[in-house]
């Protein structure tokens, strides 16, 4: 997949097998670039940004995923919960399915006897589909207080459940050690997630990398292995 930029010289091309790293010194290239990638991330569609992939055009509008508050990562959004809700309904075999349909029709026959026994005109709208069951338990994803932890744990997540197309990271690498960053490299390579990370400050190149830097006056330089 490429991403063409029109405000950027230089195409960005996301492999497998690296993470591209951009790098932009100018600050109001900086938020501007950032600010069209939250629009993307939010449904809107801006003309300056295309992603392309087997020479066609994709709309990822909702599709990519911006994450910049490192301390507060959002696994209990709408988006992520409907997805594992879909995923553990695929993971599910029949028997299990079975078993959880026959208790929640036991449920059901409790709580129709307990309202028949209320003055009131009350029925219960019954969608007895596996996907509303698994709703009812309120699944949440288990987090730790360490960052790096969180971080690949995100990345599982996209693997598993294909949420998003391209993970954008802003300033991720002032949160990190060398060591961890590199392990979160490795492991976003190893799980097949395309990674982009966005700095406002220019660091070292990794063999890991493709990079683009973006001076103050907007001269640009292409990294690449």
């Amino acid at each position: 997949m490429k991403i063409i930029v029109e405000y950027f010289d230089e195409e960005i091309l996301l492999l497998e097998n690296k993470v591209f790293c951009i790098e932009i010194l100018n600050k109001k290239v900086f938020s501007m670039f950032v600010s069209d990638l939250i629009k993307i991330k939010y449904g809107d569609n801006v003309e300056e940004i295309r992603f392309i992939e087997d020479n066609a055009d994709l709309n990822l509008t909702g599709k990519i995923e911006i994450i910049n508050d490192f301390f507060n990562l959002q696994y209990d959004s709408k988006k992520i919960l409907t997805n594992i809700n879909k995923y553990l309904s695929d993971e599910i075999n029949y028997e299990d399915k079975e078993k959880l349909l026959k208790l929640y029709n036991k449920l059901l026959a409790s709580y129709e006897h307990i309202l028949s026994s209320i003055d009131l005109p009350l029925e219960i709208v019954n969608d007895c589909e596996i996907e509303n069951i698994l709703k009812m338990f309120k699944v949440k994803v288990k987090t730790t207080d360490n960052l790096l932890e969180n971080l690949l744990l995100l990345i599982e997540l996209e693997s598993l459940l294909k949420i998003d197309k391209v993970l954008f990271f802003i300033n991720l690498k002032l949160y990190l050690t060398d060591s961890e960053l590199l392990e979160f490299i490795k492991y976003a390579i190893y799980n097949n997630v395309y990674v982009v990370l966005i700095d406002s400050i220019m660091y070292d190149k990794s063999i890991y990398e493709n990079k683009l830097n973006i001076d103050e006056n907007f001269f640009e330089v292409m990294s690449t292995n």
